[in-house]
């Protein structure tokens, strides 16, 4: 009787089990999207009330085949803002290779005697884009400690000659005319030289008064008054978001900081350094002080190749490799790494520029039509299609750098730019990709593991957007269709 009963209830669940596995792939056929379905969903999506109005530029790949599985208008030379960088990143492993570093010398001419050095300490730099805080955590200034630390250890406690920053690697780029000058206050828009500090710039801390009205205390992270502000700015209600702006004046050194910070509030303002050199050897003198050497010369700028028969090399000091520097690029979409490893290919910007383009066309990519006018996509005049990106991104995915470059892309409600994103999408942790976002723009450009477990290419670009946030809501609800899709021809 026991075995009957327990025969049967034993049926009853096999069948129970059948019947949901049936339900389950059931499911599943609903969830998933063959191409035809796909394309009908896309086409549909396009229309989307997030993105009306807006000039759109779509394209979807499978890497492995390389088939175009689909496309709207991905043939469009559209601003890439910072997906830019994407082509910069391609560029520098294609030509300088992924365990690149950057090579400081520090060394002097004269003598040494007694603890004084009777000649110039000079810093012969290389372009190194590290020195700062997403590399020290107290900032570039934890790097020139030890440094002076490394010159105590040698003796030296007195120089008195000069500091000298030797910037003969590749001349100093103050500024990119191909910006607007709205941007040129501030610290998204950098100078780059042979020897830069802290992302050349210098950060500012504002936090409001207790009520409306009260004065705002302002403080700067060094202490080397390189920059100063007049503060020209108010508290405001605790319900207001803060609202700030830098106005420069005649004095480059001299900026009038207005708007706002709401009481109790904290804000932020990061001023862009126009002397990189300067400013890296300023820093280095205040360190050094603090450790007990004394400067009794000034800071001077070199931009001649140092005589190697009058230079003593004390040490030299070797960054972390270009795979590591393009992760935090990429991750955090450093417009100062950016335009570093734009100018480490060549110490001419033109031609640098070139060597991105010559990168493009080995990969097979048609750089018809497209125009770099920076390393970061600053430029609004920058153009390319997401055509060419697509295929870069469908080309590099041979290369034995790839897995460096696809470590180096934020992922989905994780990492990087995309990690307050993609919360509540089913392929949060599925999306590897570079954002782009200046007023009006918003683009998307990675790849995407599917459900199935395949890996796509994709590019999503738009403009003349009236919402940037509604324009990603649109991209993230894009990347849950195309999540979805599986290929029935394999």
């Amino acid at each position: 009787m026991r075995y009957t009963y327990a025969r049967r209830s034993f049926q009853r669940l096999a069948a129970i089990l059948v019947l949901l596995s049936c339900v389950s792939w059931q499911l599943l056929a609903k969830e998933a999207l063959t191409q035809k379905q796909l394309i009908t969903e896309l086409d549909h999506h396009r229309g989307s009330s997030l993105v009306k109005g807006a000039r759109l530029g779509l394209g979807i790949w499978d890497v492995e085949s390389g088939k175009l599985i689909y496309s709207h208008q991905d043939s469009l030379l559209m601003a890439p803002a910072s997906t830019q960088k994407l082509f910069t990143a391609v560029a520098a492993f294609e030509q300088l290779g992924p365990d690149f570093r950057w090579q400081t010398t520090i060394g002097y001419r004269g003598q040494i005697v007694e603890g004084t050095l009777k000649g110039d300490l000079i810093v012969i730099g290389s372009g190194d884009p590290t020195w700062h805080e997403d590399f020290w955590p107290e900032g570039g200034e934890q790097l020139l400690a030890l440094w002076a630390d490394s010159l105590k250890t040698r003796g030296i406690s007195t120089i008195e000659g000069n500091l000298v920053a030797n910037v003969s690697h590749f001349p100093t780029k103050a500024w990119n005319p191909a910006w607007d000058l709205s941007d040129k206050p501030y610290g998204y828009a950098p100078a780059v030289s042979s020897l830069s500090l802290n992302a050349n710039r210098v950060t500012f801390n504002l936090k409001g008064g207790k009520t409306s009205g009260k004065k705002v205390a302002v403080s700067s992270t060094d202490s080397y008054n390189y920059i100063t502000l007049s503060n020209a700015l108010s508290t405001s209600k605790k319900s207001k978001a803060a609202n700030t702006w830098a106005v420069p004046t005649k004095d480059a050194h001299k900026f009038i900081i207005k708007g706002s910070v709401p009481a109790g509030g904290k804000a932020q303002e990061k001023i862009g350094v126009r002397e990189p050199e300067y400013y890296c050897m300023l820093a280095l003198k205040d360190v050094m002080q603090k450790k007990g050497i004394t400067l009794k010369g000034k800071i001077l700028s070199d931009s001649k190749l140092p005589d190697p028969d009058s230079l003593q090399v004390l040490f030299n000091h070797l960054s972390p490799p270009l795979s590591q520097v393009c992760k935090v690029m990429l991750k955090t979409s450093s417009n100062f790494i950016a335009e570093s490893l734009l100018h480490s290919l060549d110490r001419d910007y033109k031609l640098a520029i070139g060597k991105v383009l010559t990168a493009l066309d080995s990969l097979h990519v048609s750089t018809r039509g497209m125009k770099i006018q920076d390393g970061n996509g600053l430029s609004r005049t920058a153009l390319c299609s997401p055509l060419q990106m697509g295929t870069m991104l469908c080309e590099i995915t041979h290369q034995d750098w790839f897995e460096h470059f696809f470590g180096s892309l934020s992922i989905a409600g994780i990492d990087g730019t995309l990690q307050k994103r993609f919360s509540k999408s089913p392929a949060r942790g599925s999306v590897f990709a570079k954002t782009g976002s200046m007023s009006g723009i918003s683009n998307l450009a990675g790849y995407l593991k599917t459900k199935d477990g395949r890996l796509l290419a994709f590019v999503a670009y738009g403009s003349k957007l009236k919402s940037v946030g509604n324009a990603r809501k649109w991209q993230e609800a894009l990347c849950d269709i195309v999540y979805r899709y599986i290929d029935t021809d394999q």
